[in-house]
């Protein structure tokens, strides 16, 4: 399913967008809609980390709880990981310890 949108561009993107979607040969839409797939979705550095080093903790959805030993091994990891990092996070442990 489609979902029509309209947005404001200035004269510069537009003409970026028509260059592309030449060279591409697809619609301005189609390179508008590529480019939205190309953001990441999780746009926070910090937690970006975190998936990166498989090391952040997902929310439950319910169905069942993280178990003692899970919670351990994720905090190994954790500290794993911040030991290997080449000098101290500084601020964003601190962010990092306060989400935990």
């Amino acid at each position: 399913m489609m979902i029509r949108k309209q947005l404001y561009i200035d004269a510069k993107q537009q003409e970026k967008l028509r260059r592309i979607a030449k060279q591409k040969g697809c619609t301005e839409a189609a390179v508008l809609r590529d480019a939205i797939d190309r953001i990441p979705e999780n746009l926070d550095p910090i937690d970006q980390a975190l998936d990166d080093a498989g090391i952040r903790l997902r929310p439950q959805t319910g169905e069942r709880e993280v178990s003692q030993e899970e919670l351990e091994e994720m905090e190994k990891r954790y500290y794993d990981w911040v030991n290997a990092l080449p000098e101290s996070l500084g601020l964003s442990e601190i962010v990092i310890e306060d989400r935990r």
